[in-house]
């Protein structure tokens, strides 16, 4: 897609990771990617770099342990991450398809939030089905 960081394709293979691995709706995929575009393609880019580096010195077990659906976890849920922090406690996103797949993808990975930000993680647990109802219903298939 257009404008889509430094690589276009990062666009792809981030709606393919959101949609066909972990189940989102395209509807809040690809609203989610296009407002956070160039910092998600900026972090998938950073990830996959670090992952190359640090399997190249891993030994063979430590590779094939690897699993790369792990990067765009972490870019996806860091880009979630900053955006509820920086766009919907501001108010921006707030009543659109973004804030929604914000949301999801914080309960989705609540595990990965709460390695980072334990009283967010827990706000996000208790809140979440008061703030949205049906969320995981309406975001994912």
């Amino acid at each position: 897609m257009f404008g889509f960081g430094k690589k276009p394709d990062h666009f792809a293979d981030l709606m393919e990771h959101l949609v066909e691995r972990a189940g989102m709706r395209s509807r809040y995929a690809s609203a989610f990617l296009l407002a956070y575009k160039d910092d998600v393609s900026k972090r998938f880019e950073e990830g996959t770099k670090r992952a190359e580096q640090t399997l190249a010195g891993a030994s063979r077990l430590q590779q094939m342990m690897f699993n790369p659906s792990e990067i765009y976890d972490f870019a996806i849920v860091a880009q979630a991450y900053t955006g509820y922090l920086q766009d919907l406690r501001r108010g921006r996103h707030v009543g659109t398809d973004v804030e929604w797949a914000i949301w999801a993808l914080l309960v989705n990975h609540n595990d990965l939030i709460q390695q980072t930000d334990k009283g967010l993680a827990k706000f996000v647990e208790q809140n979440h089905s008061t703030q949205l109802p049906k969320l995981l219903e309406t975001v994912y298939s």
